[in-house]
C-alpha cells in the first residue's frame, strides 16, 4: 500500500493538527483524494514562528471565543520537527487565478 505524505513547516503543521487551519496552500494541483500523513518539516525560522503566533493570537483567539477544541500555541522549542505527526483526509482542491 502506497501512502500518500504531505510535507509542511511548522507551526503550520501544528495548526492542522491542532487547531482550526483547515487550508493548505500549494502552487501545484493534484487528483488525489484521501488519506494523507502530515510530515511536520525540519525546518522552522524565528519569523516564520513570530507570524503564526501573530496570526493564532489576532485571527484565531480574537475571532472566536475559547472553547474546548481550541489549544494555546505551543512554545517554539515545543514542537516537533522532522517527522510524522498525524494524518488528514485530502477533500478538495481549489485553483486560484495567478
Amino acid at each position: 500500500m502506497i501512502v500518500k505524505v504531505l510535507s509542511i513547516r511548522n507551526p503550520w503543521a501544528w495548526a492542522i493538527v491542532h487547531s482550526t487551519k483547515r487550508v493548505e496552500n500549494r502552487t501545484w494541483t493534484t487528483k488525489y483524494r484521501g488519506p494523507l500523513l502530515i510530515h511536520a518539516a525540519k525546518g522552522m525560522t524565528q519569523q516564520e514562528y513570530d507570524d503564526f503566533r501573530m496570526f493564532y493570537e489576532v485571527d484565531v483567539y480574537a475571532n472566536s471565543p475559547m472553547d474546548a477544541e481550541q489549544t494555546p500555541a505551543p512554545r517554539m522549542a515545543d514542537l516537533p520537527r522532522g517527522g510524522i505527526v498525524d494524518r488528514a483526509d485530502l477533500v478538495d482542491q481549489i485553483r486560484t487565478k495567478k
